[in-house]
């Protein structure tokens, strides 16, 4: 008997010390395979402004092939997927639709081969060290055995339950009702997130073509006044990322120098909220034409009788289109003479002039401030002809620069009791700086003239609470006209 217990005891002890391991290498394996698939990105994530969640699920999906297939093709996958998951993290910020990003992409003529050569070098330095990582990730697999389908699911599981309980995005939880406050993502999916946008794009393809919009330049312009000598100068600011903030305190404090500028040069302003859908291509076309579409560089007879600058150059004007980035962008370079735009002003030609560059690394540019200063020298200079300037501004676009002047510091301990985000308030004091500037040349220059600013679209923040502060339908607009 006394036999039998010690059996039974040591079969006890010898079970409890089984699960003790399996549960070990449970919580070893997940911390392992949690961390090091990720922990590039959360690296990259300090320098760089990627959209991505703190764990990614399709390296789930590949684990679950890893008794199945071979190791190359293993390692292929996970690699490949690796690359693909920068890729989309570094750009869904810029491209929220598949067939905009292919677009834009044809459009980038101005990168170099330097460029080229780089972006590849730094991809290949990407692969290399996810291939390390993945050595690494194999090797604890030898020891404790955690690649398996059933172990994996458990991970993927207790990543989706604290996603659900975070009311993140990934999920359909509304965020006020979440156990948790998670701001980022805990899970995303960027294959599924892909798919999702191509059948969109196919769908908003059909839209654009036939829905009309809203045209506050249109209404503006579209008449003949040119017999006015006020109305030989006419300015089209379309300024990136303004949106209609319900914070009405702070919108009507992003526009105080301009409404101050209009009182003294006594300028008749008016304001209002305009109706945007998609991005600033969209958004171009929405002021350009009156219609919801990608820009028709082939539909001649669509730009002959809706495109403002066609009709302006029936008016006697001359069409001037000004834009601190590269021309290749969206392919502006071909599709704003197609339009109608007859003399054109980007990144190299304010190069020339010597103007200042500056703004986040992907969108870096003629600054706005700069390209004000110099538009109202050339007006002042060209007074006496009928001119019209069309100006699509390029700093305020996301992802912000880091800001630590002294005015940015000032300006957020004016509104720290007020519980706005950071970012929102930086974008905010940039506007407002772009429009103290474009104020004073304005009152500088002398010159009167009919001005017309409207906002492309809301900034596509990527957290819920940002967004949230801003109209999602509207965005504003103000003319100023001589009296």
């Amino acid at each position: 008997m006394n036999y039998m217990d010690s059996i039974l005891k040591s079969a006890k002890l010898q079970m409890k010390r089984n699960r003790t391991q399996q549960l070990k290498a449970w919580l070893i394996g997940g911390i392992c395979f949690l961390v090091i698939p990720n922990i590039l990105f959360w690296l990259l994530d300090t320098r760089m402004y990627l959209i991505r969640g703190i764990f990614v699920a399709e390296y789930f999906f590949i684990a679950l092939l890893y008794p199945y297939i071979s190791r190359r093709v293993f390692n292929i996958l996970w690699l490949t997927f690796a690359l693909f998951d920068l890729i989309f993290a570094s750009t869904s910020l810029f491209f929220m639709d598949f067939a905009q990003m292919l677009e834009a992409l044809s459009g980038l003529t101005h990168i170099s081969s330097w460029q080229v050569v780089k972006l590849v070098f730094l991809a290949s330095i990407f692969v290399f060290i996810s291939w390390l990582l993945l050595i690494l990730l194999k090797k604890i697999d030898g020891r404790i055995h955690f690649l398996k389908p059933k172990i994996i699911l458990t991970y993927l599981l207790l990543v989706i339950l604290i996603d659900y309980v975070g009311g993140a995005n990934t999920l359909n939880v509304k965020s006020d009702q979440a156990t948790l406050r998670i701001n980022q993502n805990v899970i995303s999916v960027p294959i599924f997130s892909v798919g999702l946008h191509i059948v969109w794009s196919f769908r908003k393809e059909k839209e654009w073509g036939v829905t009309p919009a809203r045209s506050v330049a249109k209404e503006v312009f579209g008449v003949d006044n040119s017999s006015d000598t006020a109305e030989r100068i006419q300015l089209l600011v379309l300024v990136e990322s303004w949106g209609s903030l319900k914070n009405e305190q702070l919108q009507r404090n992003i526009t105080r120098p301009l409404h101050e500028m209009a009182a003294k040069k006594e300028y008749i302003l008016r304001e209002g909220l305009t109706p945007y859908r998609f991005l600033t291509q969209i958004a171009e076309m929405r002021e350009i034409t009156g219609y919801l579409r990608t820009f028709p560089s082939q539909d001649t007879a669509f730009i002959r009788k809706n495109s403002l600058f066609i009709e302006k150059q029936r008016q006697g004007y001359q069409v001037v289109g000004l834009h601190g980035y590269a021309s290749g962008f969206y392919n502006r370079e071909k599709c704003w003479p197609a339009l109608g735009v007859q003399q054109m002003f980007f990144a190299k030609e304010f190069s020339s002039y010597g103007l200042r560059f500056g703004g986040n690394p992907f969108f870096r540019g003629a600054t706005d401030t700069a390209i004000a200063n110099w538009l109202m020298n050339q007006i002042a200079l060209q007074k006496e002809r009928k001119m019209f300037y069309y100006w699509v501004t390029l700093n305020t676009h996301l992802p912000l620069s880091n800001r630590n002047d002294a005015g940015f510091r000032s300006y957020v301990h004016q509104w720290k009791e007020s519980g706005i985000d950071s970012e929102v308030l930086q974008l905010s004091y940039q506007l407002t700086e772009f429009f103290t500037v474009l104020a004073e040349a304005i009152n500088r220059s002398g010159t009167r003239m009919h001005v017309l600013l409207v906002g492309d679209h809301a900034p596509p923040f990527v957290d819920r609470a940002q967004r949230e502060v801003y109209d999602p339908q509207f965005v504003p607009f103000m003319e100023l006209k001589p009296k």
